[in-house]
């Protein structure tokens, strides 16, 4: 009986220890995304660029994780380089802070965001346009 339960505690050790693991993978590939993505975006838009990623995964379109989300073909150029993951303090607590639902979003359910001043795509003459203020981006559903 002692024996069984030494088993079951070390069990849960492992799995509490492989689900943080991942979460601290997680919380790393977001804060490295945002960072690739918008380093020198203000916090709010750092935020929105993470609600982005964290709307695809809740959208049956895209992948239902955070990796394949983010690795996913043509999507983030910034950080096609997996072993490439720069990131600041703040970027990590705000990737943190975003994947325990810290954050309310101002762009609900936006999937798509593209820079400014860059050539609008093809693909977003359907969408609607969810933010466009004084953003580097530009926000879309």
């Amino acid at each position: 009986m002692k024996l069984l339960k030494y088993y079951g505690i070390v069990s849960m050790f492992i799995i509490f220890t492989m689900n943080k693991t991942q979460e601290i993978k997680d919380q790393t590939l977001l804060a490295s995304l945002i960072h690739s993505e918008c380093s020198i975006c203000s916090e709010e838009e750092k935020i929105e660029i993470g609600m982005v990623v964290l709307n695809r995964i809740e959208d049956s379109f895209f992948p239902d994780n955070l990796q394949d989300v983010i690795y996913q073909k043509n999507q983030f150029k910034g950080i096609l380089n997996k072993n490439n993951l720069d990131y600041s303090n703040n970027e990590y607590i705000l990737a943190k802070n975003l994947l325990n639902g810290k954050y309310n979003s101002k762009i609900e359910n936006a999937l798509y965001f593209i820079l400014r001043n860059s050539k609008q795509p093809s693909w977003t003459k359907n969408l609607n346009i969810i933010i466009n203020k004084n953003y580097y981006h530009v926000f879309y559903k």
